[in-house]
Order: C-alpha cells, then structure tokens, then sequence
C-alpha cells in the first residue's frame, strides 16, 4: 500500500494539485480481486490502481483513467517448468533479440499479467489466452503489443511498456476495461 501512495503522491504532484493525506486512503480489494483506491476526499477523479510483486520487490501503478496494469517478475528457472501455459513458440522468436531464454519467458510473462490486470482483471480470463503480436527494444526497456481475440469481435491490442530492474523484469499499460 506504501507503493500505492507514493504513486498517487506523484501523480498529484504532476498535475499540480495537493495530494490527500494518506491517512484518508485505503486500498481495498474489488470482488475481482483488482485493487480499489478509497479516498475519503470529495471532487476527486476516478483513479485506476495496479499493484504487484515478486520475492523482495513490490511495484504499484496509479493512473488517472479507466484502467491499469502492472506486473514485476524475477527472473527464475521457475518460468521453464510453466512456460507451456503461458507462452508459445512464436512468441518467444518475437523475442529473439533477447540473447537469455530466462529474460524472454520473464518479459511473455510480465506483458501478458499487465495486460490481464489492465483490460481483463474484471473475467475469468486466463492470460496464457493473451498472444504477445509485437516486441521492440532489448529488455532493459522495449515496448510490446499484445492481443486478445474475443469471441465474435474484433482483435483487442493493448500497447506495453517494460523495463529491466537487477534480476527483475517490470510492464506496464494503461488502457480500457475490456470485460
């Protein structure tokens, strides 16, 4: 929740205004699971909250609209015992410029999480259903696209920004709510 305040003492500050006191915020779990900032300030705007974590790091988002997602992830000999049910072989090739296979699996997974928290947090949807269609950039900071095909609709993509922290891989996306 530290993370949270910070974020929105940031965002506050960029928009000029005076950012509540923290004692008046609560972050308070929707029925979904996504976090829902409470501030008990009048004539505030809708804010969008995203939160994540990995052994000994958190990571927090806060955006002033509809939607947000962020993910951190260690990179960890883990991600090859799962990778089967989040990725596939064309999407680790669109990462290919990534020399270590640990980096690549880490960023599939990262991108997809931010995009489900952002767009999807609201459904059932697995994120293993998310198709990573676009990468540029090294890890240490790219951008991504990934899409979603919903069932008799048009394909949904939703732009990624991620980055490299030590042994830790971090995306983020703002966006609509897709479900």
């Amino acid at each position: 929740s530290l993370a949270v305040k910070s974020c929105l003492a940031l965002l506050f500050k960029q928009t000029g205004s005076t950012p509540p006191s923290f004692r008046n915020c609560t972050i308070l779990p929707q029925p979904s699971g996504r976090p829902q900032l409470e501030i008990s300030q009048a004539q505030l705007p809708a804010l969008s909250v995203s939160i994540s974590h990995s052994r000994d790091y958190a990571a927090a988002l806060v955006h002033n609209g509809s939607a947000c997602g962020i993910d951190i992830q260690e990179q960890t000999a883990q991600l090859f015992t799962v990778q089967e049910r989040f990725t596939s072989d064309a999407e680790i090739a669109l990462l290919q410029e990534i020399p270590e296979p640990v980096t690549r699996l880490a960023a599939i997974w990262v991108i997809k999480e931010a995009v489900k928290k952002c767009a999807f947090a609201d459904s059932d949807l697995y994120f293993g259903s998310i198709q990573l269609i676009a990468f540029q950039g090294e890890s240490v900071k790219a951008s991504a696209v990934a899409q979603y095909q919903p069932v008799n609709a048009d394909p949904i993509s939703i732009p990624v920004q991620i980055a490299q922290f030590k042994n830790y891989l971090v995306a983020c996306t703002t966006g609509e709510r897709h479900a």
